[in-house]
């Protein structure tokens, strides 16, 4: 059997499923991954996205911020991001469990997102905790981010190095993996702590792993599918592959 028709399979039998995504889904809409031979920390140090170093020198975070969020702001979801839509219309994803900051899948019509790492769409005083949408965190951009009301750092709320993820979403994205009887990962190199942990509970509660990504990732020894090519063209094919075998 083909890897394909064994993933098509085990989504038609799962009763719940959820999908685990990465920078790799969202390269076609534009978004540069961290990783790669041309990603962004062979741009610029990785250190800037520590957060030790943005509370000290958040100047240079600031250059960073500022390449990235045109490219954040006029992305457009791809067909990765819309297949893993149909597939929860379709009723076989329960949730997208993301890495990414981006919200493309939500602007793909996306009901039930978890963000681990956060979003660049919002953004939060690191004293007195004000929050501050994207517009109003533009507004700010012309120098070091300051907030208005008390002066301190205004700091977009992505997750950085050293921080801990968003306690909320973490526990919900761990029932999700625990519960899950089928994982498909998509556009995640799993090298990344507590992410790759997700894997690993579904794995280990007997869940079965379909991982889609167009090179090797660190958790392939342990999927029941790998699939190495584009998300934008395998993930369509799976959601085609489904609606053939309902008629």
């Amino acid at each position: 059997m083909e890897p394909i028709d064994l993933a098509v399979r085990l989504i038609k039998e799962s009763s719940s499923l959820v999908a685990l995504t990465g920078a790799g889904i969202s390269t076609d809409s534009g978004i540069p991954d961290f990783r790669s031979p041309d990603g962004i920390w062979n741009r610029y140090p990785a250190l800037l996205g520590d957060y030790s170093t943005f509370q000290k020198h958040p100047e240079k975070f600031l250059e960073l911020g500022k390449e990235l969020l045109p490219v954040l702001m006029s992305a457009q979801p791809n067909k990765g991001h819309t297949a893993l839509r149909d597939l929860e219309g379709m009723g076989y994803i329960k949730a997208v469990i993301t890495q990414n900051i981006d919200g493309l899948h939500q602007a793909a019509g996306t009901q039930k997102v978890i963000e681990i790492h956060g979003t660049y769409k919002t953004a939060t005083c690191t004293r007195c905790y004000r929050k501050f949408s994207i517009d109003e965190m533009l507004s700010l951009l012309r120098g070091i981010p300051l907030c208005p009301d008390c002066s301190s750092i205004v700091k977009p709320d992505v997750v950085m190095f050293g921080e801990q993820l968003p306690r909320e979403a973490f526990l919900e994205a761990k029932k999700l993996a625990e519960d899950a009887d089928v994982m498909i990962v998509a556009g995640s190199s799993l090298e990344v702590y507590p992410a790759s942990h997700l894997v690993l509970v579904t794995k280990g509660n007997h869940g079965r792993i379909i991982i889609i990504n167009d090179t090797k990732t660190a958790l392939d020894r342990v999927a029941d599918v790998v699939i190495r090519d584009n998300l934008s063209v395998q993930l369509p094919r799976i959601v085609e592959k489904c609606k053939e075998e309902r008629l």
